[in-house]
């Protein structure tokens, strides 16, 4: 487009340049046999600017006893005598030795005749149209014009030029684009080289990697899992909250597609709750809580039309990380992660996310086919991550951390997959982890009761009571 628009500017130029004014002077009839002449112009012409470069100004003039008076003057398309001659030298006409003509092309150039003063006499046969309409004059010579030959090697020397241009510049791009990925190819070798293994997922591996003096965290998928690396780029791209892993870079090296995370050297939520003697004080408590809280609130509500209403459906203590402060929650891996399409489809609710924290509508298989609903799915997940962290306040009385639902699995398996036990459980017995209620001579009691009131409304088996995130994230700000 931009060559075509080059090409067309360049043709406007050329008929500015080319344009050509030259004097009209319609001829008419004196009688049967003469027409009326003129000396000169004054009022008697009009001015006409000539664009076509194939016409040149034309002019038939008349001997009156020794007297030369203008007969017609106009403009025709011409023959190469005309269009390069830039002076009205007059020939006379093969059919009336009285009557002359000239062509030129120069402005007005009819206007100031010249008589030939060669011996060898020029004749050319000339025209007049009584009735005097434009381009009344005409050659009896027939050839093609040498500007018109000219205009077009000027376009295709320009065509030829600016396509010269292109391909250098594409040259000079792919060279500086080379440049840039040789470059930048080192620091993504060093990357790797230095990655140490963290955690494996389903999906990919988390490392620990040092870029350009900082550490990062470096998750590696293979190609089977490209469409779980695309979606996540996709939604944390849209995405940006403080409680809400940041995407630093992404990309493919070898075979390896990779995100840049930020790095959160205290870990997970769950290996940090695990750690031996470790219980929370109430304020971390409660920090842990508002923070994860207002995430999925964020997530839930929905922006604008770049950040809709987006469900994590993998919500869990192993997907959340500890900030460096230690008082802060931030939620990450978002590979199975759904911005909600304006409609669902039968897809949009298949059986997805880690079994333990499976709400029992995804396990039994009877979801309601509404955007509630998927939400509501993420706020039971969600109580199952808030009971680990009440139960590890320094205020409960329990001194060991255990996963969700582990203290109802059989010691002794019978030979029944893990899938079958948390079935039973959660849908058939309808169990949840045990909370311990009654907390006397605590000073943290009425807040202990209310946040347990307020995982008991997040878990509760019918998904269309459960409370919402943005409930839930307003409820615990009054404890700020």
């Amino acid at each position: 487009m931009k060559l075509i628009y080059s090409i067309l500017v360049f043709v406007n130029l050329i008929n500015i340049f080319y344009t050509l004014v030259c004097p009209i002077y319609p001829s008419r009839k004196i009688n049967s046999h003469q027409f009326q002449s003129i000396k000169s112009c004054d009022t008697n012409c009009t001015f006409s600017s000539v664009l076509e470069k194939h016409d040149a100004c034309l002019g038939v003039y008349y001997n009156y006893s020794g007297i030369i008076l203008i007969k017609q003057l106009d403009v025709s398309y011409s023959d190469v005598q005309c269009l390069t001659s830039k002076k009205c030298l007059l020939e006379i006409d093969s059919k009336n030795s009285q009557s002359f003509s000239c062509c030129c092309t120069t402005d007005n150039c009819t206007l100031d005749w010249q008589t030939i003063t060669t011996t060898t006499t020029t004749y050319r046969t000339i025209f007049i149209n009584p009735t005097a309409t434009i381009e009344t004059i005409i050659i009896i010579e027939d050839q093609y014009s040498w500007k018109l030959l000219s205009i077009i090697i000027t376009f295709i020397i320009i065509i030829v030029l600016i396509t010269f241009g292109l391909c250098l510049w594409k040259s000079w791009g792919n060279k500086y684009e080379n440049e840039n990925k040789k470059s930048f190819s080192p620091s993504i070798e060093d990357l790797f080289f230095s990655a140490q293994q963290l955690n494996i997922g389903k999906s990919s591996i988390v490392y620990k990697a040092i870029l350009e003096h900082d550490i990062v965290a470096l998750k590696v998928y293979n190609q089977a899992n490209m469409l779980i690396w695309k979606n996540e780029i996709a939604i944390l791209k849209s995405i940006k909250h403080e409680s809400i892993i940041k995407i630093l870079s992404e990309g493919q090296y070898d075979s390896h597609l990779y995100l840049i995370l930020s790095f959160y050297e205290n870990g997970t939520l769950q290996s940090y709750l695990h750690a031996p003697s470790r219980k929370l004080s109430m304020n971390q408590c409660l920090r842990f809580l508002r923070s994860l809280a207002s995430a999925i609130s964020y997530l839930h509500m929905g922006k604008n039309s770049i950040h809709t209403t987006i469900v994590h459906r993998d919500i869990k203590s192993s997907n959340i990380l500890i900030d460096k402060s230690e008082l802060n929650l931030c939620l990450t891996d978002f590979g199975v992660a759904m911005a909600l399409p304006p409609v669902l489809t039968e897809r949009d609710f298949v059986q997805i996310g880690t079994m333990r924290y499976m709400a029992p509508e995804l396990l039994e298989g009877v979801i309601a086919h509404t955007r509630e609903a998927l939400c509501s799915v993420d706020m039971y997940a969600l109580a199952l991550v808030m009971w680990e962290i009440l139960t590890q306040c320094e205020v409960y009385p329990t001194t060991e951390y255990r996963p969700p639902y582990e203290e109802y699995r059989k010691k002794n398996s019978d030979g029944s997959s893990f899938t079958s036990e948390i079935y039973d459980i959660v849908v058939v017995h309808r169990l949840r982890p045990s909370l311990i209620r009654s907390l006397k001579d605590n000073p943290h009691v009425l807040i202990m009761d209310e946040l347990s009131s307020l995982i008991d409304a997040c878990w509760i088996t019918d998904s269309d009571m459960r409370m919402n995130a943005q409930t839930l994230a307003f409820k615990l700000n009054q404890h700020a």
